[in-house]
């Protein structure tokens, strides 16, 4: 069971908590095993926007291990500028480093990052934060390598985010990587919102792309293509499935989506191919019969034809795009 913990300092911005906190718990009811811990030095906090959280734990009850996650949400930033991380208690950056040896991943959304400059963890790194305070954690941290060009950055093992919506996609990038794409992607349908990747965290994962719509039955057609990659069937037959005539199936895929039915389940079909292909006790000709192919022509037809190489190279890793 992973650890979710989140340490919130007095003033916290309240979305910088709350986005995450409700990405995490929605992946733990889509069955992802994990819990959810809320920690401070004091019992009670106060919130920037004057709403009070109390019943916290005391962070140094809770003994992050490897694979934990644990994240810093942001705070006002005159409210620690200079001197301010004088108010926090020695113990807390102590126990910041303490975690991240033991192996948990920790992460900071907004001006998060200052606390995990302050403990040190950051020097040497790549990192980020609002856009509005990049220069000044630069500027006080001069070991950084501050990065302004992104939602969220990832360095050995240290996640930090641009602050406020993008605390979200940092959580959905990181149920991603713990609980896979498919429940990732049901996460982001639960919270309607559309999935951002950073370009240097993550390749795009087609099981993500083209979900960025509000249209039901596209999503759920989606679903059952994402399960059945190898399932031989007819747009006549697709469109009995889910109660639509032939002609609206694919007119609503496609508007819903900017791409045909065909085009999205090749896609899918290479992807599910390059997964059964790292598997070294699979012959191509296997893993063509699985993904629905006649024979292991087709398959290397299809792959040479979208990636220039053939699935053998890919094997090898000359074709890992």
């Amino acid at each position: 069971m992973k650890q979710v913990i989140f340490l919130l300092f007095p003033g916290v911005e309240i979305l910088d908590f709350a986005g995450p906190l409700q990405t995490f718990m929605e992946a733990r009811n889509r069955g992802c095993d994990l819990t959810v811990d809320c920690c401070s030095w004091q019992t009670e906090i106060r919130s920037s926007h004057s709403v009070f959280i109390n019943r916290l734990d005391h962070f140094s009850g809770i003994r992050p291990q490897q694979g934990d996650i644990l994240v810093i949400p942001g705070f006002p930033y005159h409210q620690y500028a200079g001197n301010g991380m004088e108010k926090v208690p020695d113990e807390v950056f102590h126990w910041l480093r303490r975690a991240y040896n033991k192996g948990a991943e920790l992460c900071s959304v907004c001006t998060g990052a200052f606390a995990l400059a302050h403990a040190g963890l950051l020097d040497e790194k790549s990192c980020t934060t609002h856009w509005q305070r990049t220069r000044a954690l630069q500027r006080d941290f001069p070991r950084l390598n501050v990065r302004t060009d992104c939602l969220f950055v990832h360095d050995a093992g240290i996640y930090t985010s641009a602050g406020i919506a993008s605390g979200i996609d940092l959580a959905l990038a990181l149920v991603e990587k713990h609980w896979g794409p498919h429940v990732t992607c049901r996460v982001a349908r639960d919270l309607v919102v559309y999935l951002r990747r950073d370009g240097g965290h993550h390749q795009q994962s087609i099981y993500l792309s083209f979900r960025d719509h509000i249209q039901p039955v596209v999503h759920r057609i989606q679903d059952w293509l994402i399960s059945n990659p190898g399932k031989t069937y007819t747009i006549d037959s697709l469109a009995r499935r889910f109660g639509l005539s032939p002609r609206n199936l694919t007119r609503t895929f496609k508007k819903a989506t900017g791409i045909t039915i065909k085009a999205y389940a090749t896609l899918l079909v290479l992807e599910h191919a390059r997964t059964l292909l790292q598997d070294p006790g699979q012959s191509v000709e296997a893993v063509a019969v699985q993904c629905g192919f006649h024979d292991g022509r087709q398959l290397r037809r299809l792959w040479k034809k979208h990636f220039g190489t053939t699935p053998g190279e890919a094997r090898h890793g000359a074709c890992l795009v």
